[in-house]
């Protein structure tokens, strides 16, 4: 409601409160036991929202690249699966 009013009101901290938001549920994704790889996409779509809020945020960069080379890694295997399958 504050912000509504004064749309600075604490901008910044706020900004840095919903990164930190975003990298946990992240986190907790990738995290999760046992894993489910098919999410990491979802883990990558908060990250992402998180470097918007935050675009220098180390750790937030840092599990956005993790995530996107697991997803590049597992499209390659299914590619190459895939490549595998038609020669036989």
């Amino acid at each position: 409601e504050i912000q509504a009013l004064d749309v600075n009101f604490r901008q910044a901290e706020i900004n840095d409160l919903l990164a930190a938001l975003n990298i946990k549920q992240g986190q907790r994704i990738i995290d999760q036991v046992p894993p489910e790889p098919a999410r990491v996409p979802q883990a990558l779509e908060y990250f992402n929202a998180a470097l918007q809020q935050n675009p220098n945020d180390s750790t937030a960069l840092s599990e956005a690249r993790l995530a996107v080379n697991f997803i590049a890694g597992q499209e390659a295997i299914e590619h190459h699966r895939a490549g595998h399958r038609q020669l036989h």
